[in-house]
């Protein structure tokens, strides 16, 4: 080989790995709810897409094989199957995979790749396609030494207490992160046994706070028993480098004990629970630790009188990322008092802030910015996403230009409730119209998405009038309900939010497949003046890609088929 600077170059390691690194898989920490199908079969192709490429790369010489060995084999997100099949006798019978006997030489060869394994994801498709003698077979073989010696991040889906030899052979004493999910009860034999059933789940967490002591992340998405003894929780106040504990989704409710105990967790920095102090009387204070203190993000869901409880006993000072999911609250002014002792006892930091209120209020319609006054104070704030399931306050220009005051560095502001209740509940509402849109678009020049329940079009501004602000953030705008867009010219509307907010139209294509067919007429009435809208801004924002001689780019703005799901739920809290 001649020796060229390039040859000398790809002959230091750290450069070489630095190289190769770029053509590494991806690798997502999304929670599991979070993802859908079609995500995950996109990057599924995508992972087996940059592993072809890794492979050839081993191929290529001596020099390139080991750095490119340990990025092919860093990151498994399908499961185990793939590295089990560097086993010979590791083959399919049925719809089931199966090891016979394993020779020493054989297994040593499976170490070989099973060390360089960083990241592992383990779907419930792939634990149902191993069979159980396949575990103890392996488990067998590794005497008692982890399976995976360098696993760094462990995502498991459905967990099964009842068969938990898969989990427990995963875990080990180098894994830092868990992101797991349990089986639900689903059948009448599992009702009948409920409690086991909880005395189980709960042993079995004790078996992985063991297993994995220095663990800085969990998190339990789903299946825990609502009936799960508060002492099964309270291992994980042993772990002592934990930074994030989130088990606001698991269905574990934390009661008063289990809370002091995380309240002593000085490490923690992302606390998410679901709270219940039922077990304390309301007369009696809290004693709660200094742990808190150091907590930069924070969820929880619960009882306004039992949130107001815990901010009353402790500072959260550092706190940045505020998540309140309410469960119960009796009227307007009880959330507003709750919202103003919160934000008394947190940092004039916090940028980013979710608030979702499940349970109706007794209360008239109050406007949104009076809800909000004690979060104008927070002028860093970058993300505000505020849900209301059973309870419509008003919003109208004036909030609008309140908010856009407030918060100049917004990023996103999603603000939802129930259309038809606003309407019944008032005898001549009032919504933001174009004007109040326009301050957000004049006073927030990052902002990127935008999600209203209403926006009032019965009296449009003549186009020629609207302010050239041309903000070029806004990629996403979500308008549940036009008013008055069965008369107004959406021709004219389209143009007003071109003129605003240029970047706004772009997309990808429009067909009569996924447009017409799949989008349009699918649409329930309501919606269609804010698909057409959609529609009418594609057709004007790649006329002007097409005068400025500008090639359409996938930005990031979502099509108009996304546009349409987004809008069938409420968006995900945290």
């Amino acid at each position: 080989m001649v020796n060229t600077p390039l040859n000398h170059v790809l002959h230091i390691p750290t450069i070489l790995e630095q190289i190769l690194a770029h053509f590494t898989t991806d690798w997502s920490d999304e929670p599991f709810l979070c993802v859908t199908p079609q995500v995950a079969a996109e990057r599924t192709n995508r992972a087996r897409a940059q592993r072809r490429i890794l492979t050839g790369l081993v191929c290529v010489c001596k020099s390139f094989m080991r750095p490119a060995l340990d990025l092919l084999w860093q990151n498994l997100d399908e499961g185990l199957v793939r590295l089990l099949r560097v086993l010979p006798s590791f083959k399919k019978i049925g719809s089931h995979y199966i090891a016979e006997d394993i020779s020493p030489e054989q297994w040593s060869r499976f170490q070989e790749y099973a060390k360089r394994v960083r990241r592992l994801k383990y779907p419930v498709s792939a634990k149902s396609s191993i069979h159980r003698m396949t575990w103890a077979m392996l488990e067998r073989q590794t005497g008692g030494q982890p399976l995976l010696p360098r696993l760094h991040t462990l995502v498991v889906a459905g967990v099964d207490v009842d068969e938990p030899a898969a989990l427990m052979l995963l875990l080990s004493p180098s894994v830092r992160s868990l992101r797991t999910t349990f089986s639900s009860l689903t059948t009448m034999a599992h009702l009948r046994r409920s409690k086991p059933w909880s005395e189980a789940t709960g042993v079995l967490i004790q078996l992985i706070v063991a297993a994995a002591p220095a663990l800085s992340s969990v998190w339990i998405e789903n299946g825990l028993p609502k009936d799960l003894p508060s002492r099964y929780l309270t291992p994980f106040a042993r772990l002592g480098q934990l930074q994030t504990l989130d088990l606001v989704y698991s269905g574990a409710v934390v009661d008063y004990k289990t809370l002091q105990h995380i309240s002593h967790m000085t490490a923690l920095r992302v606390l998410c629970l679901q709270i219940s102090l039922d077990g304390i009387a309301p007369s009696d204070p809290l004693q709660l630790g200094g742990a808190f203190n150091g907590l930069e993000e924070v969820q929880f869901n619960g009882s306004a009188d039992d949130i107001h409880r815990v901010f009353e006993t402790t500072l959260f000072p550092n706190v940045t990322g505020l998540t309140l999911c309410i469960l119960t609250v009796p009227t307007a002014e009880a959330l507003k008092d709750l919202l103003v002792a919160v934000c008394g006892r947190i940092s004039r930091s916090m940028s980013e802030t979710y608030l979702t209120i499940g349970a109706p209020m007794n209360s008239p319609p109050v406007s949104l910015a009076d809800i909000l006054q004690s979060y104008l104070a927070f002028r860093e704030m970058r993300i505000l996403q505020i849900e209301f399931n059973d309870y419509a306050p008003s919003m109208d220009d004036h909030d609008s230009l309140v908010f856009a005051s407030a918060w100049p560095n917004l990023e996103s502001f999603h603000f939802d409730c129930p259309t038809s209740q606003a309407r019944r509940r008032i005898e001549h509402p009032s919504y933001p119209t174009i004007a109040g849109v326009t301050e957000f678009a004049r006073r927030c020049p990052r902002l990127a998405i935008l999600t209203l329940p209403h926006l009032d079009v019965r009296t449009l501004p003549s186009p020629r009038s609207v302010p050239q602000i041309g903000q070029e953030s806004l990629r996403h705008l979500q308008i549940e309900q036009y008013h008055g867009g069965e008369t107004a010219n959406l021709l004219d509307l389209a143009t007003i939010l071109d003129t605003l907010f240029p970047r706004l139209g772009r997309q990808r294509s429009v067909t009569i497949r996924e447009s017409v067919t799949g989008g349009l007429f699918r649409t329930e009435k309501d919606r269609l003046p804010f698909y057409m809208t959609n529609l009418l801004l594609a057709a004007i924002s790649a006329r002007r890609d097409l005068a400025d001689g500008t090639e359409p780019v996938d930005d990031g703005s979502v099509t108009l088929a996304e546009h349409e799901n987004e809008g069938e739920g409420s968006a995900q809290v945290r």
